[in-house]
């Protein structure tokens, strides 16, 4: 940005100093030096005032006679995007002062300029990161001003797109409110009825229909997941008909797995585990996408949610049926230390008593499989998890847990993989270990102490460097 600053300063001295007097900024160089201010790193909100102070700068001079820097729609579109990326508080109030600023000049003919899609698109964006507590509906009132407006006259500028719709819906699921996936719905609803009227309405596409099944995905309401499962099975038989259109992919998979891995304790994962054996059996020409292996590892997700007393043998029989259809070119799906993770985390959070024992076996023979691999190998997620593992199943007079958890933490630490979630899990599996490792790091253990989070601070700043090396954010 600041380099871009430079040339269109520049290009004025050389002007005014007659060296190179045909050499004139233009529109095109302004728009350049606002977009770049528009995108780059920073104090944005310093970089959003500045775009619109070009803004009224080539206002002025093209009212001064200087025709070439008049500003054109991209001008005003790009001013619009800084405010909406200032991150500043008030970027939305900040982003409709222009808009408004632009159809006050249009409608008194100071500019034959005037807001198009991306202009209304954008400012919905702007409302959509706001937290004031009337955003959504600000941001839902200008989606519905161009719907209307477009109804009444068919102008194509004024017509919103698939990103419009996308940007509102995003917005109600990131708010994720009460009402969130009705109102995502009722948007999707009313968007079919414009398209059904034959005026040049966009249709919804599948990233439309993936948006709003993530909605339900989200939602609360008792009837999430059926509503989701209901869209993807719509979009199936449209497929089916020919409409390539609302052709599901592996995203729109993804998310009606986990709306039900997000009913997990009502026998949502006994769906989830159904919809994925279903899809997998069909041909890749009847389902229109691969299969990836993240959807096994959200069914294993939703297994362990469910509470079930075999959850843990139904996580393995998955990672075991994995394991040997590609050890046996039956499929092409390998699972991954996310998959194995997710089966030891199964076990972690196993609660019925009977059957402890047998779950602990489970997360140790996965974890030991995990380590044996070719490729991937445990991660900082997958030891934390193993911990956890460790602190609910064993007893804690057992003296085979202490013994197995510094061997696990010696291992943890020779792979560079020690981090905040780990060290929260040894504190559950082995006190007498945190407590020796707060004193080795130079700290000093209070009675009322052992759980205040500066603990796990002071020893990952005063720890080996290499213990924490490869840890993934």
């Amino acid at each position: 940005a600041r380099r871009a600053e430079g040339i269109l300063k520049r290009i004025y001295e050389l002007n005014k100093s007659g060296k190179m007097p045909n050499l004139k900024p233009t529109t095109s160089i302004y728009n350049a030096v606002i977009n770049a201010l528009s995108r780059a790193p920073g104090n944005r909100l310093k970089f959003a005032q500045k775009a619109e102070k070009y803004l009224m700068e080539m206002h002025r001079r093209s009212a001064k006679g200087e025709k070439e820097v008049q500003p054109d729609v991209r001008t005003w579109a790009a001013v619009l995007r800084s405010w909406a990326m200032s991150r500043a508080p008030d970027a939305a109030e900040n982003a409709e002062r222009v808009l408004d600023q632009l159809e006050d000049m249009h409608l008194k003919g100071e500019t034959p300029i005037r807001p198009n899609y991306v202009c209304y698109t954008t400012v919905m964006g702007a409302w959509g990161h706001s937290r004031r507590h009337d955003a959504l509906d600000k941001m839902e009132a200008i989606l519905l001003r161009m719907e209307d407006h477009f109804t009444k006259t068919q102008e194509a500028d004024m017509r919103p797109n698939t990103v419009s719709y996308v940007t509102a819906i995003d917005a109600f699921v990131r708010r994720n409110d009460r009402n969130a996936a009705k109102r995502a719905q009722a948007t999707v609803d009313r968007m079919m009825k414009l398209s059904s009227m034959k005026l040049g309405h966009v249709r919804p596409t599948r990233i439309v229909f993936n948006t709003l099944i993530h909605a339900w995905s989200k939602s609360k309401e008792s009837e999430a997941a059926q509503r989701a499962e209901e869209i993807f099975k719509w979009m199936e038989a449209q497929y089916q008909a020919g409409d390539y259109l609302v052709r599901p992919d592996d995203v729109s998979l993804c998310a009606v797995l986990n709306a039900w891995a997000n009913q997990a304790d009502s026998n949502g994962a006994y769906r989830a585990q159904q919809i994925f054996d279903h899809m997998q059996s069909l041909s890749l020409e009847q389902r229109g996408f691969h299969i990836s292996i993240m959807m096994p590892n959200i069914v294993i997700k939703a297994i362990a949610r469910s509470g079930d007393v075999d959850a843990v043998s139904r996580a393995e029989d998955i990672l075991i049926r994995l394991e040997n259809d590609f050890l046996f070119d039956r499929s092409t799906l390998r699972p991954d230390v996310t998959t194995y993770s997710s089966v030891i985390n199964c076990c972690a959070y196993f609660r019925h008593n009977a059957g402890k024992a047998e779950a602990l076996e489970v997360a140790l023979r996965t974890f030991r499989k995990l380590c044996d691999m070719d490729g991937d190998k445990p991660n900082n997620i997958t030891f934390g998890t193993l911990f956890k593992a460790i602190s609910n199943l064993m007893p804690q007079e057992d003296e085979q847990r202490e013994t197995l958890t510094r061997s696990l933490f010696d291992k943890c630490c020779e792979e560079g993989l020690v981090d905040p979630f780990v060290l929260s899990q040894i504190r559950a599996a082995s006190p007498q270990l945190f407590e020796e490792l707060i004193e080795e790091t130079g700290g000093k253990l209070g009675p009322k102490s052992f759980m205040d989070p500066s603990n796990i601070e002071q020893i990952l700043d005063n720890i080996p460097t290499e213990w924490s090396a490869y840890v993934l954010d």
